[in-house]
């Protein structure tokens, strides 16, 4: 007789680039009467382009896969966001996890027991919340000046390509870009963005008198730093990059200040 719940079932998404470790979670997913499997994928960008589309609430999520790692697609990920359950064969990847605040870890090969106690612990939690999450904050009031173009008129947005889509940008939106391997990650008063390319293609795009590149992976909006102190940049979104603690400091934080 099948098992009846009083409540939607927990929809989820498995993240993973193994073929065996799909099947495995598969099974324990449908041994659960209150989880419903809704999809699988076998990288970190099939994943963002299925959360974008499909709501879940959990995702089951491998860390070492080619390209993006499981620990890259936290980052990328804003709140509120699905439960994520780490999903892996190795043990020292759970302090990383937690650090990126995930639900709960799994040890590979899952033990149907264990896998049992953490998935029951959801049945009355909400999707994961996070007090400084920036995209549900009011929009703040970021200071832009409008670019002048080489025909004379006001430019003061972009357009990025993300997942097939050109979606257009304001300069004024954008808190910081951070470099994620192939990959630019835009964080903005709307959210975030995974564009294909790298910083040396953003200096090009975002204005330089708005604009400041302070290390190797950050280029920061200098109009939405709420302040300086020392080597860190608190923006207003929550959000604080490091200046370098030798190279180009006095110099970096001149550009910033001017």
């Amino acid at each position: 007789m099948e098992h009846k719940t009083n409540s939607p079932r927990l929809r989820c998404l498995i993240v993973d680039d193994e073929e065996s470790a799909h099947i495995a979670l598969r099974d324990l997913i449908d041994s659960a009467p209150w989880l419903c499997f809704v999809g699988g994928c076998y990288n970190a960008l099939e994943a963002i382009e299925m959360m974008a589309h499909q709501n879940f609430d959990i995702v089951f999520l491998d860390v070492r896969m080619p390209g993006l790692s499981g620990l890259d697609l936290l980052g990328l990920l804003s709140f509120p966001r699905p439960h994520i359950i780490l999903t892996t064969g190795f043990r020292e990847y759970a302090y990383d996890g937690f650090k990126h605040e995930v639900t709960d870890f799994l040890l590979k090969p899952v033990a149907r027991h264990q896998f049992i106690k953490v998935v029951s612990k959801l049945l009355k939690k909400p999707v994961q919340a996070h007090a400084a999450d920036f995209t549900r904050q009011p929009q703040p009031d970021v200071v832009t000046r409008p670019l002048t173009s080489q025909d004379g008129n006001e430019k003061d947005l972009t357009w990025f390509k993300v997942a097939g889509k050109n979606i257009p940008v304001r300069f004024d939106q954008i808190y910081f870009v951070q470099a994620l391997k192939d990959y630019v990650k835009i964080h903005s008063s709307q959210g975030t963005l995974l564009v294909y390319g790298n910083l040396a293609r953003m200096t090009k795009i975002l204005p330089s008198e708005q604009f400041v590149r302070i290390n190797r992976s950050y280029i920061v909006n200098r109009y939405a730093i709420r302040e300086i102190e020392g080597n860190m940049v608190k923006m207003l979104n929550g959000f604080v990059v490091l200046i370098p603690v030798r190279s180009r400091r006095a110099e970096l934080i001149k550009q910033l200040t001017r």
